[in-house]
């Protein structure tokens, strides 16, 4: 089963993913050294019944480098019905 939806690829090469959006692409490192208990629920968008999006962020509190890291991770419904990984911004 693919996991991927076409607007998605993998270049084993480089280690990442190109992701082509609205005319365009970008490439994208593989996420790495994520702890996924370290972030926290955002909230999703079920924009309609074929496509979800997913938020989640982390806040940064070590002095000198505060911040926030937030991800939206995209899905895409096939014509099987299966959620497939559309992309993600962060």
């Amino acid at each position: 089963m693919r996991i991927l939806s076409p607007n998605v690829d993998i270049s084993k090469n480089s280690n990442t993913m190109i992701i082509h959006n609205a005319g365009h692409s970008y490439e994208v490192n593989f996420l790495k050294g994520i702890q996924w208990d370290e972030f926290e629920f955002r909230g999703y968008n079920q924009k309609d019944p074929d496509h979800f999006m997913l938020f989640i962020a982390k806040y940064i509190t070590t002095k000198g480098s505060e911040g926030n890291i937030a991800y939206e991770f995209s899905f895409v419904r096939s014509p099987e019905g299966n959620w497939r990984f559309d992309g993600y911004i962060s």
